[in-house]
């Protein structure tokens, strides 16, 4: 097996953590009372999932990969769903889910760019 098969392995890991993170939540905005220890937990779900995505995006993108933009566009996605998350933690119900769906739906597209390479 490759180095590059690994890390392309641990990128996939990253990714699912990330959304078992936004999962985890889901349930953390739907039923605060039910869920408040998991908010913890969420948080380091989201930076290994997101430190994992970043090192092994970076070590895949060297060698010139950089230059297209469907390795730019999932990157800069990443950087804004970490302000916009960051921005709402501590904000109403309200903001925190439509923060929520906005992350999720630029997860979905950093999905798409990577998969498709349209």
């Amino acid at each position: 097996m490759t180095m590059r098969l690994i890390v392309l392995f641990s990128h996939i890991v990253g990714m699912l953590v990330f959304f078992v993170a936004l999962a985890y939540e889901w349930l953390v905005i739907t039923a605060p009372d039910g869920h408040a220890g998991l908010e913890r937990a969420v948080q380091r779900l989201y930076g290994i999932g997101s430190g994992v995505l970043l090192l092994s995006g970076i070590y895949m993108a060297r060698g010139g990969y950089f230059e297209f933009w469907w390795v730019r566009g999932p990157l800069i996605l990443l950087v804004v769903m970490g302000v916009i998350g960051g921005a709402t933690r501590r904000g109403s119900i309200s903001a925190r889910r439509t923060s929520w769906f906005v992350r999720l739906t630029l997860a979905l597209v950093a999905v798409y760019l990577m998969v498709f390479k349209p």
